[in-house]
């Protein structure tokens, strides 16, 4: 009995220290991204995403493209990101979005969904590739203005601090 005992004391004290490796290191809980496709394309979009843990994420998504068709002027969102990578909050992810998308015209609130990869080097260097879509709602109100579904792609560089 005092085996045993002993055996499930030292299992539960090497899943407490592997449990303990997953918390986030204190200088890397903040991500800044700019979006370099576009940059290309005279518009601008920017990220900020605040790591939760190895597993989550959230952030939130400003894009501005002044020149472009009045349909898509603006967007400002909100997101939740969970991670499937090995590495702490990389790899494979799913993407929960919630925000505003406008232009002169109109102002519509949308909720979103996209996949896609992430990338993070030894110097805290990142790189995002994904992809989704997102629903309007009031389309009805706005329908000679506004889109009824907007895109949500990218291809974001930053940088972890």
């Amino acid at each position: 009995m005092k085996k045993i005992t002993l055996i499930a004391l030292l299992l539960a004290l090497t899943w407490q220290v592997n449990a303990q490796t997953n918390e986030i290191p204190n200088l890397v809980k903040n991500e800044f991204k700019i979006d370099a496709a576009y940059l290309l394309g005279l518009a601008f979009k920017v990220e900020f995403e605040r790591l939760i843990n190895d597993q989550s994420s959230l952030g939130i998504v400003a894009l501005g493209n002044p020149n472009s068709d009045p349909a898509y002027g603006y967007q400002l969102l909100g997101f939740y990101r969970l991670y499937f990578g090995k590495e702490y909050a990389s790899g494979f992810f799913l993407e929960g979005n919630f925000g505003i998308t406008g232009a002169k015209n109109y102002t519509v609130p949308g909720v979103g969904l996209a996949i896609g990869q992430k990338f993070v080097t030894k110097s805290n260097v990142t790189l995002d590739v994904f992809i989704g879509l997102g629903r309007v709602f009031e389309i009805d109100r706005y329908r000679y203005y506004a889109p009824s579904i907007y895109p949500r792609v990218g291809v974001c560089i930053g940088k972890r601090f």
